[in-house]
C-alpha cells in the first residue's frame, strides 16, 4: 500500500504548510511531549541578546540587494551535485496502488525557516516539529500521534495564523531533536529536492508504534542560522560575475596589424622591387604606413585595409610644387619663389595655392590625387633602397584625408603601373612572351581592379595560355603592364615556359635600314619645329583622350633610343632624345580635356579685325 502525505484538510482555518521544516520530520504515531509546552517559556538574557543580534543581521541582509550574477555566469553555472543526482534518479510511481496525496519535500537548512506543517497520513496532519517566537509566547496544546486532542477533535496551531511580521523575522532558530526515532517499517523514498516522498508500507508490516515505545525527547534552541551573503554557485566565480550593476564597456581594442603576417624585405632589389611590395601589402589588407627610402628621400604611402589613403615625400623634387611645375600647371619662376613657403604635400599645400590663385577651388581633389598617384609611380619604379612599415602615419600625414575616393588599392596599382612601366620591361617581369599564366592565390582581387569587361574576360580565360596569346587576345601591347601588376597582386601566377617557343622573339631593333631611320627622324624633327602638339603626336585636334594616349604610346615606342639606334645610326642619339622629350611634353599637356580645349582655342584664335 502506498500512502502519500498531504496538507491539512480544507476545512481547517490554519495556513497552508511550508516546505521549510526546522526539525527532522516525525514518523507516524509520534507526538510531542505534553510537558514541552505546559507553561510559559522564558529565555536567558544571553539568549535574548543572541536573538536580537540575529534578527538585526537578518534584517540588514534582507534589505541588501543580493549580488546577481551576469547572464554569462548563469549560462556557465554548474548545477549542484545533489541536483544532478536527483535528476538522474528515475521516478518510481506505483500505478497499481492508490496514491492519495503527497508529502512536502524536505529542503536543506541554509536560510531562515518559517512556520508550517509537515505531512501526515490517513488524512490527519500535525504541527511542524519546530517553534518560533510566537509559539514560545503561546504554547500549543499537546496532540496525539493522529493529530487529535484529548477531546477527540483535530488540533491546529492557530497561533501561526496570528503571527506578525516581526515575529516571522525572528524565525532564525528552530528546535532540534537529539535522538532520532526508530524508522517506520517500510521505506520513505525521497525522489529529489523538488519531488514528493512516498511512504511505501508493506501490508504485512507491524503496526505503527505509539508514544510509549519511544524514549522521552529533550528539546533545545539551535544556534542562529545566518543567510549566506552570496547566492549559491557551483562553478568558480570571477570578478566580472561578482560585480553588481552595469559594467562600463572597455575601450575597443584595435585589430591586429596586418604587417604581423606579411613578410616584406628590408632592402628592395630588382627581383623584389617596389611594385611587388605594394602588391603584397594590398593583397594582405595592410593597415599601416609603407615607407620607401631611396636617394636620400623618404616616400610614404598610407594604407587602410589594403586601400591607399594618401602619399607624401620628403624630397624637394617630389613636392606638390615640383609636380605642378613638371606638369606645366605652375610657371617655373613662380614655383621657385614659393619653395619653402608652403607645405611639401597635402591639402594645406593645395589650399595655399588656391588662396594665391594658382589652383582653382574645383581642382583641389584632382590635384591631390594626381600628386599622390605620381608619388606611387615613383614607388612602383623603385628597385633599390630600404623598405619599412610604420604603425601610424607620421607628421602631416596623420591629418590628411583620403584622396583616392572609392578607388581600391588594386585599381590604383594597375593604373599607376600602366603609366610608369614600359612594355618591354613588363614582358620581362612576367617571364617573357613564352611564359604561361595560371590562377594566383588572390584571384578574387580581379574584381577590384576595375578592368574593362573585355580585358577582365581575357584574364579569367588566361589559365594555361602563353603571354603572347593573352596579349593578342587583349588587343593592345600595353596590356603587359596590366599582367605585371596582376602578378604582383597575386591574381595570376606566371609559370616559366618549358622548351623552346614556336613563336620566335621579335628583333630587338626596328628592321628598317639606317637610311630609312635617318629620314624618319628628320621628318619628326621638322614637325616638332613647325607643328603643334597635335601634329607632333599625329592626332587630329578633335581627338579623344583615348586616341591621344594610344598615339603617344606608339610614337614613344617607335622613337625609343634603345630600339631605334644602331651602330650605323648612333649619331642620331641627340635627335632621338629630343623627339622623346617633346612627345612627353605634348602628351602631358593635351591629355587633360580642359587644358586640351584651352590649347586648341589658343592656336585657332585669329587676331581681331581693325
Amino acid at each position: 500500500m502506498v500512502v502519500e502525505t498531504s496538507h491539512p484538510p480544507g476545512s481547517s482555518s490554519a495556513p497552508p504548510g511550508s516546505g521549510w521544516p526546522s526539525s527532522v520530520p516525525q514518523p507516524l504515531g509520534v507526538g510531542l511531549s505534553a510537558g514541552a509546552f505546559a507553561g510559559p517559556t522564558s529565555v536567558s538574557a544571553e539568549l535574548e541578546k543572541l536573538l536580537a543580534e540575529a534578527e538585526k543581521k537578518v534584517r540588514s541582509e534582507a534589505n541588501s540587494v543580493p549580488d546577481v550574477p551576469s547572464p554569462e555566469a548563469e549560462v556557465n553555472a554548474i548545477l549542484p551535485p545533489e541536483v544532478l543526482a536527483a535528476l538522474d534518479d528515475p521516478l518510481e510511481v506505483a500505478d497499481d496502488e492508490n496514491v492519495s496525496g503527497g508529502a512536502e519535500s524536505q529542503t536543506p537548512v541554509g536560510r531562515g525557516t518559517t512556520g508550517g506543517f509537515t505531512g501526515g497520513t490517513e488524512g490527519a496532519s500535525k504541527p511542524r516539529g519546530g517553534t518560533d517566537a510566537g509559539d514560545l509566547a503561546s504554547p500549543a496544546e499537546p496532540v496525539t500521534a493522529h493529530g487529535e486532542d484529548d477531546d477527540g477533535g483535530p488540533v491546529w496551531a492557530e497561533s501561526a495564523g496570528r503571527r506578525t511580521a516581526s515575529e516571522m523575522d525572528r524565525e532564525v532558530v528552530s528546535r532540534d531533536v537529539d535522538a532520532k526515532p526508530t524508522p517506520v517499517p517500510g521505506r520513505m523514498e525521497a525522489r529529489g529536492p523538488w519531488q514528493r516522498g512516498l511512504l511505501v508500507r508493506d501490508p504485512g508490516a507491524t503496526p505503527v508504534p505509539s508514544d510509549a515505545d519511544y524514549p522521552p525527547r529533550t528539546t533545545h534552541m539551535r544556534d542562529p542560522v545566518v543567510m549566506p551573503e552570496e547566492p549559491f554557485s557551483a562553478g568558480p566565480r570571477t570578478t566580472a560575475a561578482l560585480q553588481s550593476g552595469p559594467v562600463a564597456p572597455s575601450a575597443p581594442q584595435s585589430a591586429p596589424r596586418a604587417e604581423q603576417t606579411l613578410e616584406l624585405p628590408s632592402v628592395l632589389t630588382p627581383t623584389y622591387d617596389g611594385s611587388r611590395v605594394l602588391g603584397v601589402c594590398i593583397a594582405g589588407r595592410l593597415s599601416a604606413t609603407l615607407c620607401f627610402e631611396y636617394s636620400g628621400a623618404l616616400c610614404r604611402a598610407v594604407m587602410r585595409d589594403g586601400d591607399f589613403v594618401t602619399c607624401g615625400s620628403s624630397a624637394d623634387d617630389e613636392s606638390l610644387l615640383a609636380f605642378l611645375m613638371l606638369r606645366g600647371d605652375l610657371p617655373r619662376e613662380v614655383g621657385l619663389q614659393l619653395v619653402g613657403k608652403i607645405p611639401p604635400f597635402g591639402r594645406h599645400a593645395a589650399a595655399a595655392l588656391i588662396a594665391n590663385g594658382f589652383v582653382g577651388q574645383d581642382q583641389l581633389w584632382g590635384v591631390l590625387r594626381a600628386h599622390a598617384e605620381w608619388l606611387l609611380g615613383r614607388m612602383v619604379s623603385t628597385q633599390g633602397g630600404s623598405c619599412a612599415l610604420e604603425d601610424e602615419p607620421q607628421g602631416r600625414l596623420r591629418a590628411e584625408p583620403a584622396v583616392f575616393g572609392g578607388a581600391t588599392g588594386a585599381e590604383v596599382l594597375v593604373e599607376v603601373t600602366q603609366r610608369v612601366l614600359p612594355q618591354e620591361d613588363a614582358i620581362a617581369r612576367i617571364g617573357g612572351r613564352g611564359a604561361r599564366l595560371g590562377p594566383g592565390p588572390h584571384q578574387s582581387l580581379l574584381s577590384e581592379c576595375a578592368l574593362p569587361e573585355r580585358e577582365r574576360a581575357v584574364v579569367e580565360n588566361a589559365a594555361g595560355k602563353a603571354v603572347h596569346e593573352v596579349l593578342e587576345s587583349a588587343g593592345r601591347p600595353e596590356f603587359a603592364a596590366v599582367l605585371a601588376a596582376l602578378q604582383d597582386l597575386g591574381v595570376v601566377e606566371v609559370m616559366a615556359s618549358v622548351g623552346r617557343s614556336v613563336h620566335p622573339e621579335p628583333d630587338a631593333f626596328d628592321p628598317l635600314d639606317a637610311e630609312a631611320v635617318r629620314k624618319r627622324v628628320a621628318a619628326r624633327i621638322a614637325l616638332i619645329q613647325e607643328g603643334d602638339y597635335f601634329e607632333v603626336l599625329g592626332v587630329p585636334r578633335a581627338a579623344t583622350s583615348y586616341e591621344i594616349r594610344r598615339a603617344y604610346l606608339e610614337a614613344r615606342r617607335a622613337f625609343e633610343p634603345s630600339r631605334l639606334l644602331t651602330v650605323q645610326t648612333a649619331d642620331l642619339a641627340d635627335d632621338a632624345r629630343l623627339i622623346v622629350e617633346v612627345l612627353d611634353e605634348a602628351y602631358e599637356l593635351i591629355r587633360d580635356g580642359t587644358r586640351r580645349d584651352r590649347y586648341r582655342r589658343a592656336i585657332e584664335a585669329v587676331p581681331p579685325r581693325p
